[in-house]
């Protein structure tokens, strides 16, 4: 004890090499470890927060791309096909009109006259016809809107302008459009090709879809 009080430098290596602390509930800790402890792990965590963002923004990119994808094709795919219903549906109640006037010919025993319904436009059998029905005209396809209906006395047709090509049997045709002709249903008994009056038997009227 004697030679420490005697040597001042002595006691002044030991007091700098202790940790100074501002307050008794304060840890004590070098400068170095200080600065290590509070720069070290915050600045990992924000380098691993960045990167997690990245990856979630880059998969929530990746997800959101095939649902559009499959969102867009689905809905597509639902307009050709209530396109597709909706001509089928058309068809259909020409087709049962046909055959209502074709009972109502048999009740009035007027069979027989039949044949002049044979080419005749279906639309006037209808209660009611497509809003798109332009009616009787010969018109050039290519000034008619599509999903235009009309009937064409010149051909004797009722034809549809395809609006998706998707319906139309033969996308390779420009126009895209889809005719029907009435036509008489009869019995050829002496097979010639052609109806007979008085030898072929009437079997009745049908919508029949030509071929382009």
């Amino acid at each position: 004890m004697a030679r420490d009080e005697e040597n001042p430098l002595a006691c002044l290596r030991v007091f700098a090499t202790r940790p100074v602390c501002v307050a008794e509930s304060e840890k004590c800790a070098s400068p170095a470890a200080h600065t290590t402890s509070s720069l070290g792990p915050r600045h990992s965590s924000l380098i691993n927060a960045s990167g997690f963002t990245l990856l979630e923004l880059v998969v929530v990119i990746i997800i959101i791309s095939i649902l559009g994808l499959f969102a867009l094709d689905r809905f597509w795919s639902l307009r050709v096909a209530a396109e597709r219903a909706a001509v089928q549906q058309v068809v259909g109640n020409i087709r049962s009109a046909l055959g209502l006037e074709v009972a109502r010919y048999a009740l009035e025993n007027r069979l027989a006259e039949l044949p002049r319904l044979d080419g005749s436009n279906p639309m006037p059998l209808l209660a009611q016809t497509p809003r798109s029905y332009l009616g009787e005209l010969s018109p050039d396809p290519a000034t008619l809107a599509e999903g235009s209906w009309y009937f064409d006395p010149t051909t004797k047709t009722l034809n549809y302008r395809v609006t998706y090509r998707e319906n139309f049997s033969s996308p390779t045709d420009e126009s895209a459009w889809i005719r029907w002709r009435i036509t008489l249903i009869y019995r050829d008994r002496n097979h010639n090709q052609r109806f007979d009056p008085g030898l072929d038997a009437i079997s009745g009227l049908d919508l029949v879809r030509l071929a382009h």
